[in-house]
């Protein structure tokens, strides 16, 4: 009964906690050459210039010096940190969703320095003060861990598990991603952006949600089955 009453509730509010404006729409595999006229295309169509983030791929190799292997973790999500690749990025100032939990962001002239967002620095077993080598291209790249962070994954803007400081990835060939809000905009723009930038490739976030939403109320709908039928047996039972 509680969860018949409490699933739109959960559900409207969850989605009340979305800005309006929020991004609804991502951009991913975005090449170099590509940003400047996409910029101008975005600008030029929705009044607004989005940021464009470099994004490389790297994989978890070692925490100070000692090599990293799936066997060295407990739980099978921890395992996942020796074994997927990560989306690596770099920054010079903290993203606006972000907030320093240990350590500090990195100043004007940077060193090797990574910051970790605390859920995968907990995976991992990272802690300040830590060397973390992720291999990227089959190079190794290492630098200290200086900052944990607390990330707002609920803003739709693009975050990273692990950023560098900047310097240290740009020898890798990076794509480029972005979100953008577009609203009413969306069904005449995708088809634009598809036929300009066929390379790219834009995912629904609208349509994501819209099918979140609907995979929890039949969700909700089972549950509160289940309960009726638990009920139903009860009351035979007791009868």
């Amino acid at each position: 009964l509680l969860l018949s009453v409490v699933r739109e509730d959960l559900l409207a509010a969850w989605q009340a906690g979305i800005p309006e404006d929020a991004p609804d729409t991502f951009l991913l595999d975005i090449a170099p050459g590509e940003v400047e006229p996409l910029r101008a295309l975005l600008a030029a169509e929705l009044g607004a210039e989005p940021p464009f983030y470099p994004v490389v791929q790297g994989r978890l190799a070692a925490i100070n010096g000692r090599e990293v292997a799936p066997e060295d973790y407990a739980s099978p999500r921890a395992r996942e940190t020796a074994t997927r690749e990560l989306n690596l990025s770099w920054r010079g100032r903290l993203p606006p969703d972000n907030r320093v939990l240990e350590g500090r962001w990195w100043g004007d002239d940077p060193g090797a320095e990574w910051s970790v967002a605390r859920e995968y620095a907990e995976q991992a077993g990272l802690a300040v003060g830590d060397t973390l080598t992720v291999r990227v291209d089959g190079e190794p790249v290492s630098g200290t861990v200086t900052s944990l962070r607390e990330v707002d994954w609920t803003t739709f803007n693009p975050n990273f598990f692990v950023i560098a400081a900047p310097g240290m990835l740009e020898a890798a060939q990076p794509d480029y991603l972005t979100s953008v809000h577009l609203g009413d905009a969306a069904d005449r723009l995708l088809p634009q952006l598809s036929e300009r930038f066929p390379a790219v490739t834009p995912i629904d976030v609208s349509a994501v949600l819209a099918a979140a939403r609907r995979i929890v109320r039949q969700g909700a709908q089972v549950v509160a089955l289940m309960a009726g039928l638990a009920l139903a047996a009860g009351g035979v039972v007791l009868l």
